[in-house]
């Protein structure tokens, strides 16, 4: 199912996981709460949501499955447990696949 309308989403404290290609080309997509009982983010699950530009994994996610931020090129900003870095999180995604890799302003490690 497309959500291709949907701007925001807050998911519920019940969530524990985000499926395989859940919001796969939501476009207008700007920003997601995902709550710290998400453990697995899985498989292009936001793939192609060109309209997100902040990505924050709470430190409850051990586990990110390959693409899942594959083609979102307007993010600026994000926030990641230490144990995942970019090729992780955008594993398979060229840089040239954004608007300008040097300007992702707030890369930020806790």
């Amino acid at each position: 199912m497309l959500f291709i309308d949907v701007t925001s989403i807050n998911l519920p404290d019940s969530v524990t996981s985000i499926g395989n290609e859940a919001f796969v080309e939501c476009t207008g997509l700007t920003s997601i709460t995902i709550p710290p009982s998400v453990t697995l983010v899985d498989e292009n699950a936001f793939g192609g949501c060109t309209g997100l530009t902040e990505v924050i994994l709470p430190d409850s996610v051990t586990s990110i499955g390959n693409d899942v931020f594959a083609g979102c090129t307007n993010i600026q900003a994000i926030t990641a447990p230490p144990r995942f870095l970019i090729r992780d999180i955008f594993p398979n995604t060229h840089p040239t696949a954004f608007t300008n890799p040097v300007s992702v302003s707030d890369y930020i490690l806790k």
